[in-house]
């Protein structure tokens, strides 16, 4: 093709300009076409309506290589979880699981509103703590590290939670990375994966609405039948620890349970010779409400001191709960120790 040179020394080529098209190869076939025809019902289902003629003009068709993709947007369903965990922690402290129920309503006498649960997967030993905000999640995690490191001797390797912003807090990462504490969060809307700390709590809370229903206990005393619930479940049987409970798993002792009591149930509760003057009553009615966490002793309301008080000597216990008034005051499940008594006699 000739053409003249301009006066810049250039050549001007005059072409004409080609439309960029953009093909593709379909092939269409009558199996993609029935399927679409029966609202996208399985080649399983049509193949299974010509087989047997439960219909007539459906031909036999073969499932397409391509996948439909409608069908995938229309029809996906999440994968179920694993029946089995495919790894369990061998040694004490190598797993822990933590998780966090609340708000619980309405706030115990102590004005606490969540309680956090911390359990090893290797003992599925579970610890209790109580708090008034989730925030406080780090402090919790703290004292228990002190308090089962010094017992066992040993050192929390990983740390399971889910991804709430209680355990994902910037001073709790940090907290972490300095003790070298593996994290493992689980995936966003997989609770699941957390399945050891939900089901605890599920398994607690449970027992705790049987025993307040039972004796007609205030709600508020909610605290005292979480503790007295974890500390059952500790003496129970369990799938994933055979032959043993989870507390002689964790502290190689068979746990006793003679000392078992009915919650809520009424006990006579004696009054030292200090306490009282010479014509007064030697014991007072009180409410079991558990053990109590810092003695040797079992923890009980009196309506008449409007508190809690930890003691060792009752006798005549009943299994009914008195009807008491909505404005009973109490402290949480670390109560006031009140008085230690020598003699012992309870058997509510």
């Amino acid at each position: 093709m000739a053409t003249a040179m301009t006066f810049n020394r250039m050549f001007m080529i005059k072409a004409p300009i080609i439309v960029p098209q953009c093909m593709k190869i379909s092939g269409a076939d009558d199996s993609t076409l029935w399927h679409q025809r029966y609202g996208h019902l399985s080649f399983k289902g049509m193949n299974i309506l010509t087989q047997k003629q439960m219909v007539i003009g459906l031909p036999k068709l073969k499932e397409s290589n391509e996948k439909c993709t409608n069908c995938m947007k229309g029809k996906q369903q999440k994968q179920s979880a694993p029946k089995k965990s495919s790894w369990r922690a061998s040694t004490k402290l190598e797993l822990v699981h933590s998780d966090i129920c609340g708000p619980i309503s309405p706030e115990s006498n102590g004005k606490k509103r969540y309680f956090i649960t911390f359990t090893d997967d290797m003992s599925r030993k579970t610890w209790i703590y109580f708090m008034y905000e989730k925030s406080e999640a780090l402090t919790m995690f703290k004292k228990f590290k002190a308090l089962v490191e010094n017992e066992c001797k040993q050192a929390i390797q990983c740390f399971r939670t889910d991804m709430g912003g209680e355990y994902t807090s910037s001073a709790f990462n940090e907290f972490c990375d300095t003790h070298g504490i593996r994290r493992q969060l689980t995936a966003a809307y997989t609770p699941h994966q957390n399945g050891v700390s939900e089901r605890k709590n599920r398994t607690i809370m449970n027992m705790v609405r049987c025993m307040i229903s039972e004796k007609n206990v205030p709600k508020s005393f909610w605290p005292e039948a979480v503790n007295w619930a974890a500390h059952i479940l500790n003496r129970s049987p369990t799938f994933a620890v055979k032959d043993v409970t989870p507390e002689e798993a964790w502290s190689g002792i068979k746990p006793s349970v003679s000392h078992f009591k009915v919650f809520g149930c009424i006990a006579y509760v004696h009054v030292p010779d200090n306490l009282r003057k010479k014509l007064d009553d030697k014991s007072t009615v009180c409410i079991h409400l558990g053990l109590s966490e810092e003695s040797k002793a079992y923890k009980f309301f009196t309506e008449r001191r409007k508190k809690s008080v930890d003691v060792l000597s009752c006798m005549r216990p009943s299994n009914s709960f008195p009807l008491l008034s909505a404005t009973l005051q109490a402290s949480d499940a670390d109560g006031i120790v009140v008085s230690q008594i020598t003699s012992f006699q309870l058997a509510c």
